[in-house]
């Protein structure tokens, strides 16, 4: 029982990546999706199959089967709509975006207080510890 449904949900699983398909169809578009996360994918699917393969293993034939179809189908739609497949100069023709640059995430107020608090840093974007949880009022306390 458990065979089976390992099975039916590998086999869910591998064919997940065709809502992906069926998306970059409508929309005819790829530059929002990762050729390289699909070919990495496909790898995966593949080694897999290999092993089922060589261990004669059912379950394992069967869910990579189907993951490297469903990922090799979503990587040639995902490269044909950037460009020829016979020609893997195109691929890269997604627009790099400009005018935006990356900043760091800010710091919220409630992670540098607790960082505060514990007097890893003596003074993270104006905020103190309290005496009472510095070294100074450790040691204090202590005594």
């Amino acid at each position: 029982m458990l065979t089976f449904l390992a099975t039916a949900y590998g086999v869910g699983a591998a064919g997940a990546a065709l809502f992906q398909t069926r998306q970059l169809l409508e929309s005819r578009r790829s530059c929002e999706v990762s050729a390289r996360f699909f070919a990495v994918y496909a790898g995966g699917y593949a080694i897999w199959l290999a092993y089922g393969a060589s261990i004669g293993s059912m379950p394992l034939i069967i869910v990579d089967a189907i993951g490297v179809v469903c990922a090799t189908a979503t990587l040639t739609i995902v490269l044909s709509l950037r460009g020829s497949l016979l020609h893997p100069s195109t691929w890269n023709s997604c627009p790099i975006p400009t005018g935006r640059s990356r900043r760091a995430a800010p710091v919220s107020q409630g992670v540098a207080l607790a960082v505060a608090a514990l007097d890893l840093l003596p003074e993270v974007a104006g905020i103190r510890p309290s005496r009472a949880l510095s070294s100074e009022g450790l040691a204090a306390t202590a005594r």
